[in-house]
């Protein structure tokens, strides 16, 4: 069975927001295509504030960083990500390799 890779819409948005250009835009969609997207509908939403609520006083949890956890969870998927910090909600999370 061939692996699926998942984004949120919120990573998607926030992905965006750092384009420069059309050339980018092109490139950025290209790199998307790859992905299947898990939507933000209310209950991931709701989950979602719930998340940050519990988690931002202690460990610095955004919203964006609540709704990204809550939408891996709700696709079973695995997270993949370099903000270890703000996902302590996340058991398997999965740092793709040191920063140097």
């Amino acid at each position: 069975m061939a692996k699926r890779f998942l984004i949120d819409s919120e990573v998607r948005a926030e992905l965006y927001s750092g384009v420069r250009g059309n050339d980018d835009e092109a490139a950025l969609g290209r790199f998307l295509g790859a992905f299947d997207v898990i939507p933000i509908d209310q209950a991931i939403a709701r989950l979602g504030c719930l998340c940050r609520r519990t988690y931002q006083p202690g460990y610095g949890t955004g919203l964006a960083d609540a709704l990204v956890a809550i939408s891996a969870e709700s696709a079973g998927a695995v997270l993949v990500t370099f903000n270890n910090r703000q996902h302590p909600m996340i058991d398997d999370l999965q740092v793709p390799h040191r920063r140097s």
